[in-house]
C-alpha cells in the first residue's frame, strides 16, 4: 500500500469512528432522525477506508478502531431496540385508547335513539 493511500485510509477510518461517535451521542439524546443520514455518511467512508489492503504497521490500530466501532454499534442497536419497543408499546397503548372511544361513541349513539 502506498504511503498516501494509509495515510487516506486511516483519515477515512478515524471519520468512520468520529461519525460513530456521533449516532451514539444522537441516540442517547433521543435524535432518532439523525441516524440514517450518519450511518450513510459512515458507510462510504469504511468503503474509502477498506477498498485497498490494510498497511501492516497499521493493522493493530485499524484492528482496535473496528473493536470500537463494533462496539458502539451494539450500543447503538441496543438502544434502537428499546426505543423501538417503547415505539411499539405506545403504539398498543394509542389503539387501544382510540377503540375505547370508538365503543364509547357507539354506545352513547345506541343510548340516544
Amino acid at each position: 500500500m502506498k504511503p498516501r493511500a494509509a495515510a487516506a485510509s486511516s483519515a477515512c477510518l478515524q471519520q468512520a469512528l468520529d461519525l460513530t461517535r456521533a449516532m451514539r451521542e444522537a441516540c442517547a439524546v433521543e435524535h432518532w432522525e439523525h441516524l440514517p443520514a450518519l450511518a450513510a455518511q459512515r458507510r462510504q467512508l469504511l468503503e474509502q477506508a477498506f477498498a485497498d489492503a490494510v498497511a501492516e504497521e497499521e493493522a493493530e490500530q485499524v484492528a482496535a478502531c473496528i473493536r470500537r466501532i463494533q462496539q458502539w454499534d451494539a450500543e447503538i442497536l441496543q438502544r434502537c431496540e428499546a426505543h423501538r419497543a417503547h415505539c411499539s408499546n405506545e403504539l398498543k397503548r394509542l389503539q387501544e385508547g382510540r377503540k375505547a372511544v370508538t365503543a364509547y361513541r357507539q354506545n352513547q349513539w345506541g343510548q340516544s335513539k
